[in-house]
């Protein structure tokens, strides 16, 4: 039981250290590009978002028509 216990214990220990500071270090090298994507998905995602509230408006006012 103790033996598992400790190198269940190392294992877990082991594979959060790196875990941290790996996307630290992405995220320091690349923080601009990553904003002028992020930017570029919300506008994107805006006029998506967009078309589906008027496609919405159009679908009740058939809705509306055909009833």
């Amino acid at each position: 039981m103790t033996k598992s216990n400790s190198a269940s214990a190392t294992q877990s220990s082991n594979s959060s250290q790196p875990a941290p500071s790996q996307p630290h270090v992405i995220s320091k090298q690349s923080e601009e590009f990553q904003w002028d994507e992020t930017i570029v998905w919300l506008e994107r995602i805006n006029k998506n978002m967009q078309r589906m509230s008027t496609d919405e408006k159009y679908r009740l006012e058939i809705a509306k028509d055909l009833s």
